[in-house]
């Protein structure tokens, strides 16, 4: 302390040659710190320099994006550019707080704590490709563990109904039908579309406890809005949270989390109708990989092939009707656990239904000729004929 301020003080009254004196030796004696110091330094700026570079070629690609939408209304939708402008767009929103510690000299200071309070906000283009693949591993290892536990309180759910009075008599037989198939070691994926009623009823997600909900969010690889995030993150520092089953934290967990899965699954239920498998053979690896993470699908333990055949499996069932979110995640849990689906390179997603237990490849083709033509065009067409 005596030393810094002698320093100071040689400063302050202009003695020039102890000042340079003692600069040499702090300099000599620290010289590995400051060194790395200064590599770290320039390190960053690399970064924030490369960053900057890529946001602006993906605002670009973001706003000939919105043109051609609006120039080109009747063109075939582009999954992959339709995707990769939501992001952008969230990363642009992202990069408005950012920049501020970014471009106002010393408050870059403030950033640790701000990145503590929201981990999340940093845009993905100033990401250092570590710290992405750790954020990807967190991701897969949350994934594996709410799998594990869905496995066991999805059907404890179920079970628990059973002994519900408010349940009905039929659906009851229902569930009793389940939980007989649910110990069938070839149970397939599809065979569990015969219970949409079932979940539709009992089991949607506004139902769940907030634990379930939670690690419905990990298995998607979501970071779910809780309404505690901000205050478990600065209590994280003196190793405690808030648990989200806290009476009153609960019931507000529970309606966030319920709103956030909802419409997640609505967007990726969107994004499939535009999906036919003819196209994923136009994908390339990388695009089918970010496909299929979002769909809670394994893109590390398998191959390309058996990734396409798990993303048809998918879009076969997502794009039913009266297919509920729970039920696809379920189905999709199903094969994440069991791996026993395996589909033909030149299956469409009729065939695929087609090998299920119940007859629900019938009922959709009914729907949509019902839809198409009309019960009373569908009468009038039956008179012609007779």
């Amino acid at each position: 302390m005596q030393t810094t301020l002698e320093y100071l003080s040689d400063i302050a009254h202009g003695r020039i040659d102890p000042f340079v004196f003692k600069t040499a030796e702090f300099v000599k004696r620290n010289f590995n710190s400051i060194k790395h110091t200064l590599q770290h330094l320039l390190y960053e700026v690399r970064k924030i320099k490369s960053g900057f570079k890529k946001l602006w070629k993906d605002t670009k690609f973001l706003m000939g994006t919105k043109k051609s939408m609006y120039t080109q209304k009747y063109e075939k939708v582009d999954v992959m550019a339709k995707h990769k402008s939501s992001q952008v767009q969230t990363d642009v929103m992202k990069f408005i707080p950012f920049s501020v510690f970014i471009l106002v000299p010393g408050l870059e200071l403030l950033l640790p704590p701000f990145l503590v309070i929201f981990p999340n906000s940093v845009p993905s283009q100033f990401m250092s490709d570590d710290a992405r693949a750790a954020k990807i591993e967190k991701f897969k290892e949350r994934r594996a563990k709410a799998a594990t536990l869905l496995t066991k309180k999805i059907p404890n759910y179920l079970f628990y109904l059973e002994n519900d009075e408010l349940v009905e008599k039929e659906d009851k037989l229902k569930l009793q039908e389940l939980k007989a198939a649910l110990k069938n070691p070839h149970l397939l994926p599809t065979d569990l579309l015969q219970y949409r009623g079932v979940f539709k009823r009992y089991a949607d997600f506004r139902h769940l406890g907030v634990e379930q909900l939670r690690q419905m969010a990990y298995f998607m690889s979501l970071e779910p809005v809780t309404g505690v995030n901000i205050l478990n993150n600065l209590l994280r520092i003196f190793k405690t949270e808030i648990p989200i089953t806290t009476p009153g934290v609960s019931l507000v967990s529970k309606q966030l989390m319920v709103r956030e899965l909802n419409m997640y699954f609505a967007r990726l239920r969107s994004q499939d109708e535009n999906i036919n498998f003819d196209m994923l053979q136009n994908f390339s690896e990388r695009e089918i990989n970010k496909l299929c993470f979002m769909r809670g699908i394994d893109v590390d333990n398998q191959n390309l092939s058996k990734r396409v055949k798990d993303l048809k499996l998918w879009l076969s069932i997502s794009n039913q009707r009266n297919v509920n979110n729970t039920l696809l995640l379920f189905c999709r849990l199903n094969d994440f656990k069991s791996e026993m689906f395996e589909i033909s390179e030149d299956e469409d997603e009729q065939e695929v239904l087609r090998r299920s237990n119940m007859n629900t490849y019938y009922l959709e083709k009914m729907r949509v000729f019902e839809e198409t033509f009309g019960i009373d065009k569908l009468l009038t067409q039956v008179d012609k004929l007779q």
